[in-house]
């Protein structure tokens, strides 16, 4: 999907693309069910991705840029 997409956001003023991406998961996460179908689609558990850090484990070494969600609208 994001292949589609990606040309219209990157046309946008950077802010924008990110108001409407931003807008877009939280109406998404909203909805009942999503989080499992969005899991299930998107969640892989592979123990080979697992990493250590700071004295957690974590699914896999893929983390959100800084900022991405700033007030946890999209959470």
């Amino acid at each position: 999907m994001y292949r589609r997409i990606r040309p219209a956001l990157f046309a946008l003023d950077a802010e924008r693309a990110h108001d409407l991406t931003v807008g877009a998961l939280s109406r998404l996460a909203a909805q009942p069910g999503a989080r499992r179908v969005l899991a299930r689609r998107f969640v892989r558990d592979d123990p080979r991705l697992r990493t250590r850090a700071f004295g957690r484990t974590f699914p896999s070494p893929v983390w959100l840029a800084a900022g991405l969600d700033k007030t946890a609208s999209a959470l």
